[in-house]
C-alpha cells in the first residue's frame, strides 16, 4: 500500500483510540455514581467494556502501522522481518484481547494479563530508552520529532500500566457490591478508584494529542 494509505490507517487508529475512549470515559463516570440502580450501572459497565475493545485494539496496532508508515514514506528502510514481527505481535495481541473479553474465565486469561502488563513495561522501556538516546545523540533515529514520538509512545505504555494498577481497587469493590450489596464503604472505595482511573485516562488523552501533533506538524 502507498504511504498515503498507511498514513490514513495510522490516523484512523488514533481517531478510534481517542474517540471511543471518550465514550468509555463518559460511561464510567456515570456508572460509578450511586444515583442509578445496580442493574443500570452493570449495563453501563457492560457497554463500557465492549466499547473499550476498540482503543485497546488501536494501542496494539499503532506501533506496527507507524513502523510500516516509516518504511512506506522512505524515511527509513525497515527490514521485512521487523514489519512482519510487529504485525504478527499486534495481531496476536488483538486476538488475545478479543478472546479474553468474551471468555474471561478461560485458562489463558490470567497468564495473558500478566504477559500483557509486564510486556507493556518492557515495550515502553525500549521505546523510552530509544527515544531519549535518539534525542541526545541522533541514533538510532536522527529526526528529533520522530524520536520524541517514540519516547511518548513508550510513556503511553507506562500510562496503560498505571491504569491497570489504579483500577484494581475498583474491580474488587464493585465485584463485592454485586455479591454482597452496596455499602457506603464499598461505594467510596469504588468511586475513589474509578476517579483515579479517569484522571489517568485524561493524562493519556493529553499525551496522545501531543504525540499526534508532533507526528503531523513535525515542529522540530
Amino acid at each position: 500500500m502507498s504511504a498515503l494509505i498507511w498514513g490514513y490507517v495510522h490516523i484512523l487508529l488514533l481517531v478510534f483510540w481517542v474517540g471511543t475512549d471518550v465514550g468509555v470515559f463518559l460511561c464510567a463516570n456515570v456508572a460509578r455514581t450511586t444515583k442509578y440502580k445496580l442493574e443500570t450501572r452493570n449495563a453501563l459497565f457492560s457497554v463500557l467494556g465492549d466499547i473499550d475493545l476498540l482503543p485497546r485494539f488501536c494501542f496494539a496496532l499503532i506501533f506496527p502501522s507507524g513502523l510500516t508508515l516509516i518504511d512506506a514514506v522512505g524515511l527509513y528502510a525497515v527490514p521485512l522481518w521487523a514489519l512482519m514481527a510487529a504485525w504478527i505481535a499486534g495481531g496476536v495481541w488483538v486476538i488475545a484481547i478479543w478472546k479474553a473479553h468474551f471468555n474471561p474465565k478461560a485458562a489463558f486469561v490470567g497468564p495473558f494479563r500478566f504477559i500483557q502488563f509486564w510486556g507493556q513495561g518492557i515495550f515502553g522501556s525500549c521505546l523510552v530508552a530509544g527515544g531519549i538516546a535518539s534525542l541526545i545523540s541522533g541514533q538510532p533515529v536522527a529526526e528529533k520529532w520522530l524520536a520524541a514520538k517514540i519516547l511518548l509512545l513508550g510513556l503511553i505504555a507506562f500510562i496503560a500500566m498505571l491504569m491497570t494498577v489504579v483500577s484494581k481497587p475498583f474491580d474488587a469493590a464493585y465485584t463485592e457490591i454485586n455479591v454482597s450489596g452496596s455499602t457506603p464503604e464499598l461505594e467510596t472505595a469504588a468511586s475513589k478508584s474509578m476517579g483515579q482511573t479517569l484522571a489517568v485516562v485524561l493524562c493519556l488523552y493529553g499525551v496522545l494529542l501531543i504525540t499526534a501533533f508532533i507526528g503531523k506538524v513535525k515542529p522540530f
